[in-house]
């Protein structure tokens, strides 16, 4: 079963029942927004909200994230951490290239283990009419905090030496 966000009035209306009128309408619109209809993320942010301690929404949630990333296989985090390089969206090909994968069947299960796990979600072709299955799916993170809680997972030197090899 694929579980679709709340839509952001359905969050707005969750958020007044439970934080009540006094709540400061940004304050309501950042939650919202942070939470991108994901019903967990926005009981966090609400939690955060009536204890006092919103300053730490993201960062709460960031590690909430990464502890769930330590139960993937090693190619799943490590398909995983490498997508966080090429953004919000990324291509199969371009992340075949990244890891260097000669096998493609490792990287294709990667990804399935990922969607299965609501992390990330396949967007379709970037190029329709490939000759090779999977080659080009693109693909996106499910929420903007799994790609940012990924990143922040990677070393300095493999960030930077990452980020120099998706420039070229």
């Amino acid at each position: 079963i694929v579980l679709k966000g709340l839509s952001k009035r359905a969050c707005e209306r969750l958020l007044r029942q439970r934080l009540g009128p006094q709540h400061a309408p940004a304050g309501l619109t950042r939650m919202v927004e942070l939470s991108g209809g994901n019903p967990l993320f926005l009981e966090v942010l609400m939690q955060l909200s009536t204890s006092g301690t919103q300053e730490r929404e993201s960062e709460t949630i960031t590690a909430m994230l990464q502890a769930r990333f330590n139960g993937l296989l090693a190619t799943q985090r490590r398909a995983l951490l490498a997508a966080s390089l090429l953004g919000p969206t990324f291509c199969r090909s371009e992340l075949a290239m990244l890891l260097g994968d000669d096998e493609a069947s490792d990287l294709d299960a990667a990804l399935r283990g990922l969607e299965e796990a609501e992390l990330i979600e396949r967007r379709g072709h970037a190029q329709p009419g490939r000759a090779q299955p999977g080659e080009s799916a693109e693909y996106a993170f499910r929420h903007a905090l799994i790609g940012e809680a990924a990143s922040e997972l990677l070393s300095e030197h493999d960030r930077s030496v990452g980020l120099k090899y998706v420039a070229e």
